[in-house]
């Protein structure tokens, strides 16, 4: 999953989570998903961080961070399921009955595939979208763990950042000729 693709899952997966934001009001049922759910699929976008991250080290440690919050995640649904717990949360399907709009996400516009052309441009807005996506786990081990990787990833990706600028030359524009 490339940059673009992972910033709009986090945001539609913000949406699906935090029970102020599924539908915009206040004093609603909440979130659709139980937390092991929403857990598993803080994992699997964290396994798409790894995929898509410059640094093959961090790039491990994140793929082992995001294994261990899915087998955290499976082993609470199994728990949930043993419960009678359903994945939708008490019952309330009605968030299926309405049409509800897919929040917005980031445009696929040019900006982006220039932002997105560096690779440690790349791995710091990877390392935002990790600090996100540890404010929505419920797994505590986890959250920290993802957060310390997205710190170590801006802690890297800096210095590249600045080198990578200092070796980009300034061009001056040409100047316009008149036409004849």
């Amino acid at each position: 999953m490339n940059t673009p693709i992972i910033l709009e899952s986090v945001d539609v997966l913000k949406y699906m989570i935090h029970p102020e934001w599924f539908d915009g009001r206040p004093g609603q049922p909440g979130t659709p998903l139980r937390p092991a759910v929403a857990d598993y699929l803080v994992a699997e976008i964290v396994r798409d961080i790894a995929a898509n991250l410059k640094k093959t080290d961090l790039a491990s440690k994140l793929h082992t961070i995001g294994k261990e919050l899915a087998t955290q995640a499976s082993l609470g649904m199994v728990k949930a399921w043993e419960d009678g717990d359903d994945w939708c949360g008490n019952g309330r399907m009605w968030w299926l009955q309405h049409h509800l709009p897919i929040p917005p996400g980031p445009p696929p516009d040019p900006f982006y595939r220039q932002l997105f052309m560096t690779p440690a441009m790349n791995d710091l807005v990877l390392a935002q979208v990790l600090r996100e996506l540890a404010l929505l786990t419920n797994h505590e081990p986890s959250r920290n763990a993802i957060r310390e990787a997205g710190e170590m990833i801006v802690k890297n990706a800096a210095t590249t950042v600045y080198d990578e600028y200092i070796k980009t030359q300034f061009r001056a524009p040409k100047p316009m000729t008149k036409a004849a």
